[in-house]
């Protein structure tokens, strides 16, 4: 709709020419270099933004370029800073080119892709902007995390032999971490290959204890008529606090890969009560066996395996190892 009506005044080419210049002033008009972004979440590289200026500017000046579609701050920020949408980019003498940092925030970008639009809104002394052409450009933030995996689907962890870590759409999310930040999901090659996560330093003083999740994709369940859960799992060691829950399974029906805080987690409990079956005194992955998930029929679910432990140099650091995830028909 906006272009649209720009295209209606067209006519109006020198838009954001300065109220102060002459008519036969010479001037020189600003426009993006490129009119498209791409932006993936495997590779969340800082991008520039280049602005051309022809001829060259005659004087030092400035280009404002608006940029909507999202929260600035939250999902991206820029350099320099942007404010209320907007950021003012330098323009010197003699230049023929001006740019500005785009920096995506990982940590802030959810399971949807994310479309921004930027636009030229203003312009210093010296400078024009076509009323059309070259004003307007695009940053689409393609998010893979968000990528729907429609059931039946499994993971088997095997990417783990070509160090690739976590599998695509799994992540990693931490609640609490010790000072040694010895508590982290890794692969694992035994007793079998997976993921683990262990928090024990030996000789560590540190005394601050550990929350780790580790979360599944977004599986889509609505193709099947009788979900079930199965994954292998592997705990090792008992903690000495009574009151520690070095383990869980949670899942969520609403995690949008973004606001982990404000998402609904409740406890799986026949994935909880499958981790507990597993005996800590020996190393060994047993299998859950089929897990009902009838009750989320046609949901779109997160799971979550959690790990907690108590102080890294202390009996209450324990291991958790999960294998051979996946949801299928009954």
């Amino acid at each position: 709709m906006l272009k649209s009506i720009y295209i209606t005044l067209f006519f109006i080419l020198f838009i954001f020419a300065g109220c102060n210049q002459g008519e036969n002033e010479p001037v020189s008009i600003v426009s993006f270099v490129q009119t498209s972004y791409e932006i993936i979440t495997d590779n969340l590289e800082t991008i520039e933004v280049d602005i051309q200026i022809e001829p060259v500017a005659r004087q030092s000046s400035e280009v404002v370029v608006s940029i909507e579609g999202a929260n600035s701050g939250d999902v991206f920020t820029t350099f320099p800073e942007i404010e209320n949408d907007r950021l003012t980019i330098p323009v010197n003498a003699g230049v023929g080119t001006a740019s500005f940092s785009f920096i995506p925030v990982e940590e802030e970008i959810g399971f949807e892709n994310i479309d921004l639009e930027m636009e030229i809104v203003e312009v210093g002394d010296g400078l024009i902007a076509n009323a059309l052409e070259g004003r307007f450009a695009d940053i689409l933030i393609v998010s893979n995390k968000g990528f729907e995996r429609e059931a039946p689907y499994s993971e088997d962890f095997m990417g783990c032999n070509s160090g690739v870590f976590p599998p695509k759409g799994w992540e990693e999310i931490v609640i609490a971490q010790n000072n040694e930040q010895s508590a982290r999901w890794s692969c694992i090659s035994t007793p079998d290959l997976g993921i683990g996560i262990n928090a024990f330093v030996s000789g560590s003083n540190d005394t601050q204890s550990s929350e780790v999740w580790f979360l599944s994709p977004r599986i889509d369940l609505s193709a099947l008529n009788t979900p079930i859960l199965r994954f292998d799992s592997d705990r090792r060691f008992v903690p000495d606090d009574p009151d520690l829950e070095a383990y869980d399974v949670f899942i969520s029906t609403d995690y949008n890969g973004q606001d982990f805080q404000s998402a609904n987690w409740s406890r799986f409990q026949p994935g909880y009560e499958a981790i507990s079956a597993n005996d800590p005194n020996t190393d060994g992955f047993s299998s859950s066996g089929a897990l009902d998930l009838s009750a989320f029929s046609g949901e779109q679910v997160v799971f979550a395996f959690v790990y907690r432990s108590g102080a890294p140099g202390s009996f209450d650091a324990t291991i958790l190892r999960i294998s051979n995830f996946s949801v299928a028909e009954d």
